[in-house]
């Protein structure tokens, strides 16, 4: 639970409210107390977590570069990178 109230959404602008409908995410709702910035905070949101690509073998190093980080267990075998996975 939220210790600081979310603010109450009838009480914002129109298009606040359609933008939080679009969202739907209780942190941009806790955002909208700040009616000035939520349109941006929203955009930021939506480039990172939807609107970005990377190419399969950044993608793939990435995950492994992320397991190695975390010392993921690799089923007894060594992980080693294909020429054509890299190319």
């Amino acid at each position: 639970m939220a210790r600081i109230p979310y603010p109450d959404t009838e009480r914002l602008p129109h298009e606040v409210r359609a933008l939080l409908k679009q969202a739907n995410l209780n942190v941009f709702t806790m955002w909208a107390h700040s009616v000035n910035t939520i349109e941006l905070v929203i955009q930021l949101g939506a480039a990172q977590f939807a609107k970005l690509e990377l190419p399969r073998s950044i993608r793939e190093l990435v995950t492994l570069f992320g397991g190695r980080a975390n010392s993921a267990a690799t089923n007894g075998s060594s992980i080693w990178l294909s020429p054509r996975l890299l190319g």
